[in-house]
């Protein structure tokens, strides 16, 4: 019987965008159990929180760099991590925060789930001693999240918002005359660029959607190499599988936020056809700039995949 660890991480490096624990551990554990069955226990899945981890084994996983270093090194086999983390060791990864850069979540499955995002994981493997399996959301699409309401992109201008590590990220909002932060304890936090289930406690939502929080299964190369053909055959078909899985349970959880927002205290201000388009505007500039810095054809063919 071989043996794997999945990683559980509840947040990302310097604190950004918690989650609740339900979001992160239950495609590890549909994970776990499909595999489980997919082939008759040949494989075992261990499931560790970061916790958990440091007071089985005595190592503090500091950030998601960590994590990935660990895998790496299979001391670690496997974990969910956000895509713009491994922008650290390929910075073609960071296309995927691009503002606007998905119609759908139709389009995203196109995107993922096919060529692009198989091309994408392969170099990991190649480059970096590190398979992506599948991508996840762990968060859906993203909005502004506060505790005062931001009715027009007017003003949002000003305001200082916390936002993930991706330089694509601070390029924009910056363009758009917003502060931004990675600090999570900074006290002049106006509002944090996310999504409803990273940010349940919020009172106001501007929606946005901009952008898809989008996650990663990995899994460390020499582990990977370590299995028969069969089993990385069960262990690809099961993360594909998750990953539908995973991506619904988001979409229905932000479905349920937004439907049981009022009752709860939360006012979710619909962003007007004006404000997006300005926004959609503002992006172009971006493209431009960050278009040359990825392999060739890259933003040209997911932008194909909307049709």
């Amino acid at each position: 019987m071989k043996k794997l660890t999945w990683l559980v991480i509840k947040s990302n490096k310097q604190g950004y965008g918690p989650c609740p624990l339900k979001q992160v551990i239950r495609p590890a554990q549909a994970f776990k159990k499909l595999l489980e069955e997919k082939t008759n226990g040949s494989i075992e899945v261990e499931l560790l929180t970061t916790q958990q981890y440091e007071q089985k084994h005595g190592v503090h996983l500091q950030d998601v760099g960590d994590v990935i270093k660990a895998v790496q090194k299979n001391d670690i086999q496997m974990s969910q991590v956000e895509v713009y983390e491994l922008g650290d060791f390929d910075s073609n990864f960071f296309v995927f925060d691009m503002p606007w850069m998905f119609k759908s979540h139709n389009h995203a499955s196109k995107v993922l789930d096919g060529k692009i995002g198989y091309a994408m994981n392969q170099r990991l493997k190649r480059n970096y001693n590190v398979k992506g399996l599948a991508y996840t959301y762990s968060g859906g699409y993203r909005s502004i999240g506060g505790f005062k309401t931001i009715p027009t992109l007017e003003d949002l201008a000003g305001k200082n918002i916390l936002i993930n590590g991706n330089p694509v990220t601070k390029d924009y909002m910056e363009s758009l005359g917003v502060k931004t932060t990675r600090a999570k304890n900074d006290d002049n936090v106006d509002g944090r660029d996310t999504t409803y289930i990273r940010f349940p406690e919020a009172t106001n939502f501007l929606k946005t959607n901009h952008s898809l929080f989008l996650t990663d299964i990995i899994v460390g190369t020499d582990f990977w190499n370590s299995l028969t053909e069969t089993e990385q055959k069960a262990m690809q078909d099961v993360s594909n599988e998750v990953a539908v899985l995973e991506r619904g349970w988001t979409i229905e959880d932000a479905k349920e936020f937004e439907n049981t927002a009022k009752e709860n205290g939360c006012e979710i201000v619909e962003m007007s056809k004006d404000d997006q388009l300005a926004m959609q505007e503002k992006a172009k500039d971006l493209y431009k700039k960050w278009e040359s810095k990825w392999f060739p054809g890259l933003m040209a063919g997911i932008e194909k995949l909307k049709q």
